[in-house]
């Protein structure tokens, strides 16, 4: 039996750890307080271990994170005060309480930058990791916890435009969103972006880039 080196025991030992992880969290929807503490508690889990495993750790609180916007009410443990209300005023509701982190913010960008490269529903490649995806938020500069900007960013990276990113699965087989600066992106044309969330936020594919729903466009007026 091969010996197994300190990467493939903490490898080992992560992937022991997130299996009660998913089933708690996926508990934990079904009941009335609120599941960001998950999220806070898997954050401060991840930071105990490798710096070498910190960018998955991250990119899965994001992906956590933005999940939790598109969930349906009743798994949401907000059904009860949402239960009149549209798919889109829900969404809306959900993405508030990411304190506007990760382009979360519902506030409009009515002023765009020429800094700004890209817009909502165009679709992308990230250049170092080769991954494709289609934009579903922007923030001027980075808004992410202190945590993430010292571990994975630069400051020129943190002061340009950030993205965030819904994965094409077909590059990341478990549904994922990413979070990145400006500089690590291109553009693609006559690409379409597999993810089981993409309905909540464009309503078709023009052929060149997604056409935003209208709670999206609201935000993104000038995109």
């Amino acid at each position: 039996m091969p010996r197994l080196t300190r990467r493939d025991t903490v490898q080992l030992l992560l992937l022991l750890l997130v299996v009660p992880f998913q089933f708690w969290l996926s508990h934990e929807f079904q009941q009335p307080h609120p599941v960001l503490q998950a999220v806070i508690e898997f954050m401060d889990g991840c930071q105990n271990f490798l710096t070498l495993h910190s960018q998955n750790c991250w990119e899965t609180i994001i992906t956590l994170a933005e999940y939790i916007t598109v969930l349906p009410p009743g798994l949401s443990g907000q059904g009860d005060k949402l239960a009149d209300e549209s798919p889109a005023k829900e969404v809306l509701e959900f993405r508030n309480l990411q304190n506007n982190m990760f382009a979360s913010s519902t506030v409009p960008r009515y002023v765009r930058s020429p800094k700004i490269r890209f817009r909502i529903g165009d679709v992308v490649m990230h250049k170092y990791k080769q991954l494709r995806g289609v934009i579903v938020g922007w923030d001027y500069k980075a808004q992410a916890p202190p945590e993430y900007l010292k571990e994975l960013y630069k400051t020129k990276e943190a002061d340009q435009p950030n993205y965030l990113i819904a994965i094409d699965t077909r590059d990341r087989l478990n549904p994922q969103f990413t979070y990145t600066p400006d500089e690590n992106l291109e553009l693609l044309t006559n690409v379409h972006v597999i993810h089981p969330n993409i309905d909540e936020y464009f309503e078709f594919y023009d052929g060149s880039r997604y056409i935003p729903r209208p709670w999206l466009q609201a935000i993104y007026p000038k995109d």
